[in-house]
């Protein structure tokens, strides 16, 4: 499921989204107000949620979409002092980009069965769940990447992953 968390609603982000918003699933955006977010939340659009953001301080519920985002578009003014969201929410920017790229480097059909089965088990039951996760483990058996990643483990270097 494809999350963007988008920082600010203004007209250049709402111009944004009417263009590209259908590419996610999932539409997180913040607004300086708790009343315009409550009214956005009333209409309970599917897979859209507003939070107040005043560009002083981050939320544990703000920082938590962060780590969850798949893509961040930040569409929010400069203050005098700079830019609120990388001042209050840079911390957590930055974690989360360090650990996109250690998924990154990661074998790319792993990854994807990984997220498939987080997204599949999430609210199965626990038996089906472990079911799903043995599965995909042993499909992995079958590419490429996992015979490279065994080779690498054995002569102690990095692998090269194909997705293959």
């Amino acid at each position: 499921m494809a999350t963007l968390l988008c920082f600010g609603l203004g007209y250049s982000a709402q111009h944004w989204l009417a263009g590209y918003g259908d590419r996610f699933q999932r539409i997180a955006a913040t607004v300086r107000d708790a009343g315009h977010a409550a009214e956005l939340n009333a209409r309970r659009q599917p897979g859209f949620a507003a939070f107040t953001f005043d560009g002083t301080a981050s939320s544990a519920e703000l920082r938590a979409l962060i780590a969850q985002a798949d893509a961040v578009l930040v569409s929010v003014p400069p203050t005098p002092s700079g830019d609120p969201v990388l001042e209050t929410c840079g911390e957590a920017l930055t974690r989360a980009l360090e650990i996109a790229k250690e998924i990154a480097a990661l074998p790319p059909i792993s990854v994807m069965q990984i997220k498939e089965i987080v997204n599949a088990g999430l609210n199965a039951p626990l038996d089906t769940a472990l079911m799903l996760e043995r599965k995909a483990f042993q499909l992995q058996f079958a590419t490429r990447d996992q015979k490279e990643g065994m080779r690498a483990f054995l002569e102690k270097r990095k692998p090269i992953f194909e997705g293959k």
